[in-house]
């Protein structure tokens, strides 16, 4: 069965890209059209004999935020140390927040602007699981196409 119900995706895969990509269309983070995509995928994977799970979490509409408050942090301790030296604090305390953030995938600019913004983003978990021989297979989908930074723009 599961065969079947990969080769019929793989055949349709197309036709699933136009309408995520087009007629939903963008899904930025915490979106409405990313709650869309969610729910054709979660109808997706049942009509393909999947249990559905979704995994719902605080997120954060561009993973740029979290970058420009750090900088921003640097740049006024930067700033407001030639009147107030004391101010100096900020920028030292703006670099380890940036190697854990960046470096170390520590989110935790990123997972306190998510607890006051409060948007909702979700996972959607596709699983099938066999009878014998025990077999079980996951299957997720990234729904979302945020921005890749706020500044970033190509042509």
């Amino acid at each position: 069965m599961i065969y079947a119900a990969i080769e019929v995706f793989k055949i349709k895969a197309m036709e699933h890209l136009k309408i995520i990509a087009g007629e939903i269309g963008p899904r930025g983070a915490t979106t409405t059209n990313e709650y869309k995509a969610g729910e054709y995928v979660k109808q997706l994977f049942g009509n393909l004999g999947f249990k559905t799970q979704i995994q719902e979490f605080y997120s954060i509409p561009s993973f740029s935020h979290p970058y420009i408050i750090i900088y921003l942090l640097a740049l006024i301790g930067i700033l407001a140390s030639y009147f107030y030296p004391l101010f100096l604090i900020l920028t030292i305390f703006s670099y380890p927040l940036y190697v854990l953030e960046y470096l170390y995938m520590k989110p935790i600019v990123s997972r306190l602007i998510a607890s006051i913004i409060k948007r909702r983003s979700r996972n959607i978990i596709g699983i099938y699981r066999s009878g014998s021989p025990k077999v079980r297979i996951i299957f997720s989908a990234h729904i979302d196409s945020t921005k890749a930074a706020e500044v970033f723009k190509p042509q």
